[in-house]
């Protein structure tokens, strides 16, 4: 009598399942990301690894979400997911073609520009409770989801309001302004 084999039920292996992500998997075992230290990887941690920022994020939504809402079943979380990225994608759409347009690569970028949920310039910068400033539509998809806490730090926020950070949007209209004319110039 042989042995069946044990399907995989641990959080990583469902999370790249459900995502369609299982190539993910020999990735992960072998940089030792087991569920545990699922849960405490940010986007740039998985960006270090060659995942692409979509990907990323669609991993750590799904992770977080898990936790949060352990009797909501994964299919529902994930359904969620799609939504998410989705109202991101269309609301980004205007602002990354002006990017690509410009010819704007990540890495020439300031990070302080740039969304650490959407890993890109932003177009629309709030400030959170916990100081930290996100993309509108990027934090906002955030706590449709149910968070409660920064998705930065984990920890709770003290409110679910956010200001416009008319600073940043100041300092990225300077940064394409100056994009812009180098992009005519050249």
């Amino acid at each position: 009598e042989e042995d069946e084999p044990v399907a995989d039920e641990s959080l990583v292996s469902r999370v790249l399942s459900l995502l369609g992500q299982e190539r993910l998997l020999p990735l992960f075992a072998e940089q030792q990301i087991d569920d545990e230290a699922l849960v405490a990887l940010e986007p740039e941690d998985l960006l270090g690894l060659g995942v692409a920022a979509g990907t990323a994020l669609e991993i750590l939504a799904a992770t977080r979400a898990a936790g949060k809402q352990k009797h909501v079943a994964m299919d529902d979380i994930f359904d969620g997911v799609e939504r998410h990225q989705k109202v991101l994608e269309t609301t980004l759409t205007d602002h990354r073609a002006t990017i690509e347009r410009l010819r704007i690569e990540r890495d020439e970028l300031p990070e302080d520009l740039m969304c650490p949920l959407t890993l890109e310039l932003m177009s629309e910068p709030v400030m959170a409770a916990d100081g930290y400033t996100y993309e509108r539509c990027a934090i906002t998809e955030w706590l449709a989801t149910g968070a409660t806490t920064s998705p930065r730090t984990n920890e709770p926020l003290a409110h679910l309001h956010f200001f416009p950070n008319r600073t940043m949007k100041a300092m990225i209209a300077a940064e394409l302004e100056k994009r812009e004319r180098l992009f005519r110039n050249s």
